[in-house]
């Protein structure tokens, strides 16, 4: 079932009675859309017409989340992680908020892993500035580059193999934070001459391209230095 959490949680405030015998005579699984555990990120996305709408949003999900595990239902939550606009520190808030819920609630909520990237793709030759990161944060980019691939080598098998569950979401998440953290103590191999951002390095089993910058614009390169960005911009 997919409903908004605001709307959910207003069919159950005063009809618990209802629900609670729904969820014992059945087994449900609900994708909700929070998008965010920010609620400053979420008015920013357009999820709600005002501050205070957004802020009371976690203690609605929370209320939601109780009815399910105490009935054994699951919750998919329509997370999204990444955003133009966003930053490192957000993500750190985000990522250490997600924990903290889905480790309240063992074998009920999990990530859904079909909204992580909100539709974002790696597209060669993309204005930079309409992905997650600008020029000047570079961890960042290079955070979701990474995403990129666990979400593509990783998660998705296992989502469509029909054996994502809580524990993966945790088990992504707790290496989510843990490769942020090596960001923060990384230098990066930077060719401003030629635009070349490189980090080669093995993570989680998977080295990553480099990423690589021309006239404002984002490319994936290899460690052996792919030339299909510069061949594309002459």
């Amino acid at each position: 079932m997919h409903a908004r959490e605001d709307n959910l949680h207003c069919s159950i405030s005063g009809n618990e009675g209802p629900w609670h015998d729904f969820l014992r005579f059945n087994r449900a699984r609900f994708s909700i859309g929070l998008e965010s555990f920010i609620p400053e990120k979420t008015l920013a996305l357009g999820k709600y017409p005002n501050i205070e709408r957004a802020r009371s949003a976690p203690g609605r999900l929370e209320e939601i989340a109780k009815l399910l595990h105490s009935s054994r239902n699951e919750l998919d939550l329509y997370w999204i992680l990444f955003r133009p606009q966003g930053t490192m520190a957000e993500a750190k808030r985000e990522i250490d908020s997600a924990v903290r819920f889905f480790r309240s609630f063992p074998g009920t909520a999990q990530i859904w892993p079909l909204g992580i990237f909100n539709n974002l793709q790696v597209m060669d030759g993309a204005e930079f500035n309409g992905h997650p990161a600008g020029v000047t944060e570079v961890p960042y980019a290079l955070f979701w580059v990474w995403a990129q691939a666990m979400h593509t080598l990783r998660i998705m098998p296992r989502y469509q193999s029909g054996r994502w569950k809580w524990e993966d979401s945790i088990a992504w998440l707790t290496a989510a934070r843990r490769y942020i953290d090596q960001l923060d103590r990384r230098t990066y191999l930077m060719d401003l001459k030629r635009g070349n951002i490189y980090q080669d390095v093995m993570t989680e089993g998977m080295r990553l391209p480099g990423l690589k910058i021309i006239d404002n614009r984002i490319f994936l390169a290899d460690i052996n230095g792919d030339r299909r960005a510069a061949d594309a911009v002459g």
